[in-house]
């Protein structure tokens, strides 16, 4: 009776995979030349060679030796294979050393590059990495070749207009990336190559378009998509999509970010594992109609590749890129697909490509959670359904299994694998995670296929494209307060000392493993069924509701956002028109405030520029495009800050009418309502709103203000109190810093609801 095969031999794909990542990490750890590990390798070969000679010669069995001997030496082979590949992506280089010394060295120089990638905004500042090619150092002015990549920053209003692939000039001072706490921001670049950074140099460009053609193209082709969908949806559910479906997670605000952080759904706003499922079951279903299977999931594999350079390739879209590509390619060569080889040979396969990508933590947040549904998953449904079939009839529990399953247990296992990585790097465990994704998981896939199909659509026939765009919108509005209402419960999220956490979890972890997991069964999209229809009348509901909330009531309402220095003011008419009186809060958090509280309306009726400083101006430069007035009210005399000057020549471009008002004008709000100048200067004005018995006055920039009351008193407040005369006492009682107050008037009576965060 033959002796079954060891299990390296029944899975060498993954031992091997497994070596290649081990010599990498051992690398990393103890860092030698590349020729020593080549000679590790080489040692390996070696040893496969004696092994053979030893097993023809001998004369008796021994079973050991046949059976590992030559696990042994592949082990050293593949494991001196990926410590070699790691040692020579790090080898010294003098170019690199020359930028990394500038930078220490906080020297000012003019550096020459190409834009390695799409200039992405952080916030109100606009990030673009450069790879560089040359440097000049004043005054000798001698150009010096260099290597690896900078990133530059600057603020909105003095950003440049910069593409992928522009060759450009900075001049400016560099500066090494600094390590903030438990964060080494500086590792953190420089595995993606970039060793400086750059604030608000002086920037030209000498060449335009000189990248790759085909990532141009996709870039642009991103850039028209992330374009329209700020148009089909408002924010804060327009970030959403963008993250979802093209990965551009640049448009969420902070706040909403930081709420699904601490509930742990922050794996619903980037893409990943699920989002490519997604897409292969729709590319097979889709195209299986029309053509033979095999030559569908060819096709299925180039869409998912498209996809991942469309989305940025990040490591944990990539992940699930080769894996998805792999388990089509096994179903087409008749091969049955085993879950830990794939999963290893596609980590294996992107550090033979990237070596660094095994410290990244979306990496590895990735990794572990697709080895927790590999590991757990299918045990824990089929213990669920066996404890359920114990009560029930067979086919309930299986019925019941299924969602209970996909929505929370799948999760539950995805949470457990991914929970040292968690612990390790951000010391954060979040207690009411497995809640906060059974209330939003079975919102995601009807969230991605509607808001895809509209995204699609809306590029070949814009009213269509509209409809499928409000039928996705309730899913992405309901995931995001569910995230922001969770968030709010004391002790949602809670700080943990790693090394507790992390022996413990050890400890469950080596006892569950004394059992042997395989594979879990692959995972289909539902049939449409009754659920769909139900799903498909919630949607309408929503949208309808929205519309009620959105509708006039015929009340004044007022927002009031406040930053450090300055305010902006939306305003709603009681007949229902909107103005907005400046921007002066950063522009992500402006633009989130007015997709909250206009709703599917994309346009406003009037903006009021009633001052053209800086800080009053900002915001406007992120909302122009997003929300644009159908009129602009402009009441400053003078040119006022480089932002102002940049803001009137946008409008102008864009052929949006500009009016002035004298002091003395005023602009009629319907109903009766007025906003009224009183007196205007070079850098500001004052005006007064005014409706039935209601009366308020305002006043932006430098326009003296004689009805404005003493704030020194009440340094709490951090906006200027005379914007609220007669309302400071309650708002100066407030706790915290505030983020929005709500003041709504019927003429007569006053309401005021503060929030904090």
């Amino acid at each position: 009776m033959s002796q079954p095969l060891p299990l390296w031999r029944r899975l060498p794909a993954l031992f091997f995979s497994l070596a290649w990542m081990l010599g990498m990490v051992v690398a990393a750890w103890w860092p030698r030349p590349w020729t020593v590990w080549l000679a590790v390798a080489g040692c390996g070969g070696v040893w496969l060679g004696v092994t053979a000679r030893l097993r023809g010669s001998q004369r008796t069995t021994w079973t050991w030796m046949q059976a590992w001997g030559p696990l042994v030496g592949w082990t050293l082979l593949f494991a001196g294979l990926g410590a070699a590949r790691w040692a020579w992506a790090h080898r010294p280089d003098p170019l690199v050393d020359a930028l990394r010394t500038r930078a220490q060295e906080e020297a000012y120089v003019r550096v020459v590059g190409r834009v390695a990638r799409p200039p992405r905004w952080k916030g109100d500042r606009l990030q673009v990495v450069v790879a560089l090619r040359y440097l000049r150092e004043p005054p000798e002015d001698e150009a010096q070749p260099v290597r690896g990549r900078v990133l530059a920053s600057w603020p909105r209003e003095k950003a440049p207009d910069l593409a992928y692939g522009d060759v450009v000039t900075l001049r400016g001072r560099l500066q090494t990336p600094p390590v903030w706490g438990t964060f080494d921001y500086r590792a953190y670049l420089a595995r993606r190559g970039v060793y400086a950074l750059m604030y608000a140099p002086r920037a030209g460009v000498l060449e335009r378009n000189r990248g790759a053609l085909l990532l141009t193209w996709i870039y642009r082709l991103r850039a028209r998509a992330h374009h329209l969908l700020r148009q089909l949806w408002p924010d804060p559910e327009a970030g959403f999509f963008a993250g979802v479906l093209l990965g551009l997670d640049d448009d969420i605000p902070d706040h909403v970010y930081d709420a699904f952080r601490d509930t742990g759904t922050a794996h619903v706003i980037v893409i990943s594992g699920f989002n490519i499922a997604v897409l292969a079951a729709l590319g097979l279903n889709v195209l299986g109609r029309f053509m033979r299977w095999e030559r569908a999931a060819l096709l299925t594999v180039g869409l998912i590749g498209g996809y991942t350079v469309l989305v940025g390739a990040d490591p944990a879209v990539v992940r699930a890129a080769i894996m998805g590509g792999l388990g089509l390619l096994a179903r087409y060569l008749g091969r049955r697909q085993h879950g830990l080889t794939t999963l290893a040979v596609s980590a294996g396969l992107m550090a033979a490509v990237w070596p660094d990508v095994l410290w990244d933590v979306a990496f590895q947040l990735s990794f572990a959670a697709t080895l927790g549904l590999i590991l757990y998953g299918q045990v824990l449904v089929e213990g669920f359904e066996r404890w359920v079939a114990r009560w029930l009839p067979q086919n309930w529990a299986r019925r019941i299994s299924g969602p209970v399953g996909e929505f929370f247990l799948l999760t539950l296992a995805a949470q457990w694998a991914t929970l040292p990585v968690v612990v390790w790097h951000f010391r954060r465990i979040s207690l009411i995670s497995p809640v906060a994704n059974l209330l939003v998981l079975p919102a995601q896939t009807p969230l991605m296929v509607i808001g895809g199909l509209a995204l699609v659509v809306s590029g070949i026939w814009r009213p269509l494209g509209e409809v499928l765009a409000w039928m996705a919108w309730p899913w992405a509005a309901y995931t995001i307060r569910v995230a922001e209402t969770l968030a709010r419960v004391p002790w949602a999220s809670v700080a943990v000392e790693r090394t507790w956490v992390l022996l413990i979890h050890g400890g469950l972890w080596v006892w569950l493993e004394g059992r042997r997991f395989w594979p879990r069964l692959p995972v289909s999209l539902p049939a449409p069924s009754r659920w769909a229809w139900i799903a498909g009348l919630w949607a309408l509901n929503a949208v309808l509701w929205n519309r009620v909330v959105h509708r006039p009531d015929g009340r004044l309402h007022l927002w009031m956002y406040p930053s450090a220095s300055s305010y902006a003011l939306l305003i709603r008419t009681p007949g229902g028109r909107y103005l907005l009186v400046n921007g002066g809060v950063e522009g992500p958090r402006l633009t989130d405030a007015l997709g909250r509280r206009l709703g599917e309306q994309h346009t406003l009726d009037w903006w009021i520029v009633a001052s053209v400083e800086e800080a009053d101006v900002t915001g406007l430069l992120a909302a122009w495009d997003r929300y644009p007035p159908q009129r602009v009210l402009w009441l400053p005399r003078g040119p006022g800050s480089y932002a102002a000057r940049r803001l009137r020549r946008w409008l102008t471009k864009a052929r949006t009418p500009i009016d002035t008002l004298s002091p003395g004008g005023w602009l009629d709000l319907g109903a009766g309502g007025r906003l009224e100048v009183h007196a205007t200067t070079d850098g500001g004005s004052a005006l007064r709103l005014s409706w039935q018995r209601f009366t308020l006055p305002l006043r932006f920039g430098d326009v003296p203000n004689p009805e404005a009351r003493d704030t020194a008193a009440k340094p709490e407040v951090p906006f200027p109190l005379h914007a609220l005369p007669g309302l400071t006492e309650s708002i100066s009682t407030r706790a915290g810093p505030i983020t929005e107050i709500h003041l709504v008037t019927d003429g007569r009576e006053v309401w005021l609801t503060v929030h904090s965060p």
